[in-house]
């Protein structure tokens, strides 16, 4: 294990972190953090803990109040509960329930496999959800994507949940109209290739969306694809609150996400196929990931729980496979389908495979 601090070539200036320490919070108490040196702290630890220290560590954000340092790794700020430095000496408790096992496979998915290159240098996971050979439906993704910017027009923080490696071009504009773009993943790959595309433009977080380490109501805009379906289950409505507890008011939070199975939608799908004879194969063997989607009136019912005013809508009626298979590269069906959507973004809803989510927190307090 490393003990030493990174390069300093490599460890960016206090000033760098500054914007970012106004809106951060210990995500154990919800108190002030401090940038501490690497040196600092490591005087408080005894070898055991020194030997915890990631790799690459070169400063700590220290919670006085919970006596947790929390480490920095060139860019990125890590608030997993793998990763912190108890500097009381405690050792907390090695418990691992079900949930902790799912986020685990979730990260290990992505690092290991989902933001690894293949031999054509895409990422696994665009390959397997995306148009690579910018056929009819990578035009599709371009127009759904870029229709997220109707609501990420002026700020200063926005941000990225569960940003990945930023695989698409058009996902560079999302933070085109805010000064801060703040990246959380669970996966360090992840953060690693999106601060190559941003650099020090933005923020990059490793932490679990379920306990976000920000203080409320601080970004006025906020994207999450594909993000609460890889959640378990029991959780995935503590992480809309969670995203809902950051979220400025009268600003709205953007969330896509599968939708859970629906039998006319199944059965629709079903007899196109048969008379379509497909050409194109099923899903490719591979790694597993768990996901666990919910159908609209789940989201209302959390929305209405929270507070928000909430409007789900069709995303993308048919996931790229589902068009391959349907319509192979038609771009006469793409912009079709693309005009029902955006002409009856209610009805369609009803039949999509991915949904776009809107939760519009509301400038004032609701009346009890």
């Amino acid at each position: 294990m490393n003990m030493q601090p990174a390069a300093v070539s490599f460890l960016p200036s206090y000033q760098y972190f500054l914007p970012l320490m106004q809106i951060l919070e210990c995500p154990r108490t919800g108190g002030h953090l401090t940038l501490s040196a690497f040196e600092d702290v490591l005087a408080l630890l005894s070898p055991r803990q020194v030997s915890q220290i990631p790799d690459g560590t070169s400063a700590f954000l220290v919670s006085a109040e919970a006596k947790v340092a929390y480490p920095i790794r060139g860019l990125i700020c890590s608030f997993l509960s793998s990763e912190e430095i108890h500097i009381d000496g405690k050792i907390p408790s090695g418990t691992v329930t079900r949930d902790d096992e799912i986020k685990r496979s979730v990260k290990r998915f992505y690092d290991d496999h989902g933001w690894q290159p293949n031999e054509a240098g895409i990422y696994h996971d665009t390959a397997d959800h995306s148009d690579i050979d910018c056929g009819a439906y990578r035009l599709y993704e371009i127009e759904t994507n870029l229709a997220l910017l109707k609501n990420l027009m002026q700020g200063e923080f926005m941000l990225d949940a569960a940003s990945g490696a930023i695989a698409m071009a058009e996902y560079l504009s999302y933070s085109w109209f805010f000064k801060h773009r703040v990246c959380v993943d669970l996966s360090y790959t992840a953060l690693q290739q999106a601060s190559q595309k941003l650099g020090t433009s933005g923020f990059y977080v490793l932490a679990d969306i379920c306990r976000l380490p920000f203080r409320a109501d601080v970004f006025d805009g906020i994207v999450s694809g594909y993000t609460i379906q890889h959640i378990p289950y029991e959780q995935q409505e503590t992480a809309v609150a969670e995203l809902y507890r950051v979220l400025r008011p009268g600003k709205c939070a953007n969330i896509v996400t599968a939708v859970g199975e629906q039998w006319f939608r199944a059965f629709s799908l079903k007899v196109w196929h048969v008379f379509r004879k497909p050409r194109c194969l099923p899903f490719p063997e591979g790694k597993r990931l768990y996901i666990a989607a919910h159908k609209r009136k789940w989201w209302y019912q959390v929305g209405k729980r929270l507070g928000a005013n909430v409007h789900a809508k069709s995303f993308r009626l048919l996931a790229k496979r589902e068009f391959e298979i349907l319509f192979r590269n038609s771009h006469r069906i793409m912009y079709l389908i693309h005009a029902v959507e955006t002409i009856f973004p209610k009805v369609s809803a009803w039949f999509a495979a991915l949904l776009w989510v809107e939760l519009k927190k509301p400038a004032t307090p609701p009346r009890l």
